[in-house]
């Protein structure tokens, strides 16, 4: 399919490049040898059809001469014929052959911003197909917002110049918050087309040093963690059975969430393009923005790994629980619990799979200058508050209520035990370890929550102060404090709720680190020697 329209542009190229250059013999002697002057545009010209007549050179790209403006805009003739922006021959025009206006002195009108997004927005896409670019000659942050320019008319009676985009009628931000491609459908606190900048958060510059460079520790803490016990568990598979399984499968999780926030550490030292937009993305060209949506595909596996493999690391623990009562408490054996493991794994990583398919179609996701990665929420408090708070409730309350019923039915075993003269010292090792292994897992989880619903409660506040500090809104009665109080985050707070989303990946390697494991990397270690010797021989 490709090739088909490949080779139908190159034979549009050819016939209207042959009728182009065939008149420019004829048309281009009104403007060659005139520079700095209004000259009438030909007819014979190819933007002689633009509501205009006046031009001037040298024109926008340094031409001198109409030849030399007229050979390199054939480059572009197949883009009219495929109509693939309404709008490009217009912003191609008031570039190769600009409106000459006399006032207040003899220059060459620009083309809007507005109108160069739009065009591109159009046929970059069908450039790209081809293995070419949008020109860094036509970049958009190059043409003016708010100074008289060129925009495209909408009705053959408006008129040609216009100081302002359109955008003007929306009094939410001013213009250095403001996205330029609104097909992205930005929103900042509910106001279309806004966006926070990297570089002007809630938090400082020091403080997002500082965060980032903990947060990357933790990750890289939990990766080796987690890494250990994964290749803990493969060394010796049959040791770990139902119900210790689901430890590994919970190992597995936070390694692969650990290499998300490592990969945002490692983007913080490379200009933080997981998270951050370039400046093209916004009006005045000079802004970095925050992540939005599903156009980054990084920022969107970043999303992925944390937040699917977050979700389902809790679902494993409540699988640890359940497994824990089901042999304690109704006294399953190993056999009877890995029988049923095919519907845990449905559970484990089907409901996260369905929650991040809604996030995603919701677009659902934000850049965290923080840590360095996307996740959802951040900016969208009934968003954290339906995927990220009550799920970590639900599966909270759950495990907890396994838990216990397990340890009750094990006091009763145990009692009977003792009344029956049997040693209890192995089962009480395993209750300590199940115990603490569960209180280390709770904890972090509380603490979590509470983190959770300090952001529910002050970020409206924290928001409401940012944008009165910043000067968001073009109209400033709109960005007024709450009672005259600012309210800003404490960043340690922060850094206690990441350090709970990374410590019980951490603190995993404590099921496995006993005597048994020593015995069992021993054996490990004694047959690579026994098989590297052999292979020597």
């Amino acid at each position: 399919m490709n090739i088909h329209i490949f080779l139908l542009l190159i034979t549009i190229v050819n016939s209207q490049s042959n009728d182009l250059f065939s008149n420019l013999a004829m048309g281009g002697s009104s403007s060659s040898n005139t520079l700095n002057q209004c000259v009438e545009i030909s007819n014979a010209r190819p933007c002689a059809t633009m509501p205009w007549n006046m031009t001037i050179f040298p024109n926008l790209l340094g031409h001198t001469r109409a030849e030399e403006a007229d050979y390199e805009l054939a480059l572009y003739v197949p883009l009219f014929n495929i109509n693939c922006s309404k709008s490009l021959k217009y912003f191609l025009c008031s570039v190769f052959t600009p409106i000459c206006s006399p006032l207040p002195t003899l220059s060459a009108v620009k083309p809007c911003r507005n109108l160069c997004e739009e065009a591109r927005r159009g046929c970059e896409s069908i450039m790209k197909q081809f293995g070419y670019s949008w020109s860094s000659q036509l970049r958009c942050s190059q043409y003016p917002i708010d100074q008289p320019c060129f925009e495209a008319p909408k009705d053959p009676n408006q008129q040609i110049i216009s100081a302002k985009y359109d955008y003007d009628t929306d009094s939410s931000c001013s213009y250095q918050y403001r996205i330029a491609q609104t097909d992205l459908k930005y929103k900042f606190d509910h106001e279309s087309n806004c966006a926070m900048p990297c570089n002007r958060s809630l938090f400082t510059n020091d403080q997002v040093h500082f965060v980032r460079h903990y947060v990357g520790v933790l990750a890289i803490l939990c990766l080796l963690s987690t890494l250990f016990t994964i290749i803990t568990y493969s060394i010796d598979l049959s040791r770990f059975r139902y119900p210790e399984r689901p430890i590994l499968f919970l190992s597995i999780c936070y390694f692969i969430l650990a290499c998300a926030y490592v990969g945002g550490f490692v983007d913080y030292f490379y200009g933080s393009n997981i998270v951050c937009n370039t400046e093209d993305y916004s009006f005045t060209g000079q802004t970095r923005f925050l992540m939005q949506g599903t156009h980054n595909k990084l920022c969107v596996l970043t999303f992925l790994l944390i937040y699917y493999f977050g979700m389902a690391s809790m679902i494993w623990w409540v699988i640890l629980t359940l497994t824990w009562f089901l042999a304690a408490g109704l006294k399953w054996g190993h056999e009877a619990i890995d029988s049923q493991s095919v519907y845990f794994h449905l559970a484990s990583w089907g409901i996260p799979a369905c929650l991040s398919v809604v996030l995603i179609s919701k677009r659902s996701i934000d850049g965290d200058y923080l840590t360095g990665v996307c996740y959802t929420g951040l900016t969208e408090p009934n968003v954290q508050r339906g995927f990220i708070l009550i799920p970590i409730c639900i599966f909270l309350f759950v495990g907890l209520c396994f838990l216990l019923s397990g340890f009750i039915s094990v006091f009763k075993i145990r009692t009977v035990m003792k009344h029956e003269g049997t040693k209890t010292d192995k089962l009480e090792r395993f209750m300590v370890r199940i115990g603490t292994f569960s209180v280390v897992y709770i904890i972090p989880q509380f603490i979590l929550i509470i983190c959770l619903f300090y952001e529910q409660n002050n970020y409206s506040h924290w928001l409401q102060t940012w944008k009165y500090e910043e000067k968001f809104c073009s109209n400033s009665l709109n960005c007024q404090l709450n009672d005259n109080k600012k309210y800003r985050p404490r960043f340690e707070l922060f850094m206690v709720k990441y350090t709970c989303m990374l410590a019980i990946g951490i603190i995993s390697s404590g099921w496995v680190l006993n005597g048994k494991t020593i015995a069992t990397w021993r054996k490990f270690f004694s047959r690579r020697r026994r098989s590297s010797g052999s292979e020597l021989l």
